[in-house]
């Protein structure tokens, strides 16, 4: 099973903040690589780290392959890491 998936989102703070967004498969969560490597935000070209600002929007989008023979779904999970709370780098 393959599937195209697309996530768009807007993650704002009441001051500037620093963020990464990641889709996994969550058969392999938290591996680099679980999504094609077209995946990508909106707003810069590293998907790992999105600028300091008070709001960004991102859009992610990549396909993901179930390799299984017996597993009949794909099952993404989304990530989201910040320093909004505590406005450390």
């Amino acid at each position: 099973i393959t599937i195209i998936i697309e996530v768009t989102g807007h993650l704002t703070c009441p001051r500037k903040f620093k963020a990464r967004v990641n889709v996994w498969d969550d058969d392999e969560p938290f591996r680099p690589g679980a999504l094609d490597p077209g995946v990508r935000p909106y707003k810069n070209s590293n998907y790992n780290q999105l600028s300091a600002s008070h709001e960004v929007f991102f859009k992610l989008y990549g396909t993901v392959s179930e390799d299984w023979a017996e597993e009949k779904e794909v099952e993404p999970v989304l990530t989201i890491e910040h320093n909004c709370a505590s406005g450390i780098p």
